[in-house]
């Protein structure tokens, strides 16, 4: 399944449930690789970001490559920091991020990236 396919979904209930199954089947079979694991997730961030900036953030780190991870957390996380800063920040705070990664990503939330 091609990330783009799932960012051009407008329904987000669409997206989720295919997301869901998709990536259910693939760990159970084992049959992930991290490129085209990375490669879905990203394709769902973008998906969901806007509408549910809380998931996309959990799932974008999820990424296994570092700088993607970054990368793509920034944006939702700053939306999700706007709508719930405790909730966000205390996401952050348990992620895995080094200080200069959560502070990048707090600044999108301030910058409003």
């Amino acid at each position: 399944m091609s990330h783009r396919w799932l960012t051009q979904q407008t329904d987000l209930n669409i997206a989720t449930r295919v997301f869901s199954v998709v990536y259910s089947q693939m760990e159970h079979e084992g049959a992930w690789l991290r490129p085209e694991r990375d490669e879905a997730i990203r394709g769902y961030v973008m998906a969901v970001r806007l509408e549910n900036p809380a998931a996309a953030t959990k799932w974008a780190g999820e990424i296994s490559d570092p700088e993607s991870r970054v990368q793509k957390t920034s944006y939702p996380c700053g939306k999700w920091y706007r709508q719930d800063p405790v909730a966000a920040e205390a996401w952050l705070d348990g992620a895995g991020f080094s200080e200069i990664h959560r502070n990048y990503i707090r600044g999108g939330a301030i910058l409003g990236r």
